[in-house]
């Protein structure tokens, strides 16, 4: 997961990135499978490749598309795409 993490980050450089971790109960009662999905062009905003605010239509969708099979978020990453960028303290508005 952390590579294709890296991956999404790279590809979306210089703008932020960012998507929902999602859990789904394992097959066969088994343990829980976790994967990261990237949300497409939902950082937006005039700034975006400084401050991280998240389109709310993308992020509803996405969550809706994750509860259509069966899976939870259970949390989100972004990109910050330097340290001393704003987004590296930021919180989605």
């Amino acid at each position: 997961m952390r590579e294709q993490l890296l991956a999404w980050a790279r590809q979306g450089a210089p703008r932020e990135v960012c998507g929902l971790l999602l859990e789904a109960e394992g097959k066969d009662g088994g343990p829980f499978d976790l994967r990261a999905v990237l949300i497409p062009n939902a950082v937006v905003g005039a700034d975006a490749e400084r401050r991280f605010e998240l389109d709310p239509v993308a992020w509803v969708a996405a969550e809706q598309a994750a509860q259509s099979l069966g899976e939870v978020v259970v949390g989100m990453w972004h990109s910050p795409q330097t340290p001393s960028s704003d987004s590296a303290r930021a919180t989605p508005r």
